[in-house]
């Protein structure tokens, strides 16, 4: 479908300066790289890795996947294994994989303050579901929230990840008698897409409600979406991939490590002071 297809485009694109940085650096330490792409979708990302394995690559880097804590413990028991922008929930050393993730709780936490500066109270966070990122920046938005003082207004609904995951919640709100000032969407994508409903319902961000997303992806700095969002350094988490990966070959560390980079709040044009 469109959306789908929309959203294959958004997770490429997303990860194009990551799989840069990776190049990059394999290229420096003379390692070549084999990329397979999973398509979001969890079977396809088993059988890229699977046909990985059978190629006998050296080390495996996972970005942005969409497997479970149990896929993980089994393929680092076959090859050196990195993880990057996303741990599957699970904490450092809990499999030997390493992990390189942007704090997703404290890029929520941006998010918060920056809304609260500008006036707004009735903040509402549209999740990304299953997402193997999703809880933190749930809990970072909460965490925003109550040491705003706002912690009886906290607001979640469930989203996804594309554009159409944010329009049953967009939906449900406009038919509320006191919707929210501001909508933090879980990523760019589902940002668009409130933007899209928002659009079809009269609402002008960020006259009529405020709208900030997450990753800092092409998407967000199109002239006609200009939008606020939490950067990721995609281009230095790649290279610190192999840079992880590198340090297993050529060194032999064995003990997993785990890279939490900080985040950066982008302001744009979606946000501004809630209406009167």
């Amino acid at each position: 479908s469109f959306s789908e297809n929309r959203g294959l485009w958004y997770c490429i694109r997303l990860t194009s300066r990551l799989v840069e940085g990776i190049e990059m650096a394999a290229e420096s330490g003379e390692f070549g790289i084999v990329v397979l792409n999973g398509r979001r979708d969890r079977g396809r990302e088993l059988t890229a890795v699977e046909t990985l394995v059978q190629l006998q690559v050296e080390g495996l880097a996972l970005v942005g996947a969409q497997l479970d804590g149990d896929d993980l413990d089994e393929i680092t028991d076959i090859v050196p294994t990195v993880v990057v922008a996303s741990d599957f929930g699970r904490p450092a050393g809990h499999s030997g994989a390493d992990v390189i993730v942007t704090d997703g709780r404290r890029g929520a936490e941006l998010v918060v303050e920056h809304l609260v500066s500008l006036g707004h109270e009735r903040i509402l966070h549209i999740d990304g579901a299953g997402n193997a990122s999703a809880a933190e920046r749930r809990q970072g938005y909460r965490r925003g929230m109550e040491a705003a003082g706002l912690g009886e207004l906290v607001d979640v609904r469930t989203g996804g990840d594309d554009e159409a995951a944010a329009f049953a919640a967009i939906d449900q709100i406009l038919a509320e008698p006191a919707p929210p000032t501001a909508v933090f969407a879980f990523n760019d994508l589902l940002a668009a897409g409130v933007l899209d409903r928002l659009d079809d319902a009269g609402v002008a961000v960020p006259g009529g409600m405020s709208l900030v997303g997450f990753d800092n992806t092409f998407i967000s700095a199109l002239h006609h979406l200009a939008l606020t969002t939490v950067n990721q350094p995609r281009l230095t988490m790649g290279r610190m991939a192999v840079d992880a990966l590198l340090e297993r070959l050529n060194d032999g560390r064995d003990e997993p490590v785990r890279h939490t980079l900080e985040p950066e709040l982008v302001v744009r044009g979606t946000t501004g002071p809630p209406r009167p």
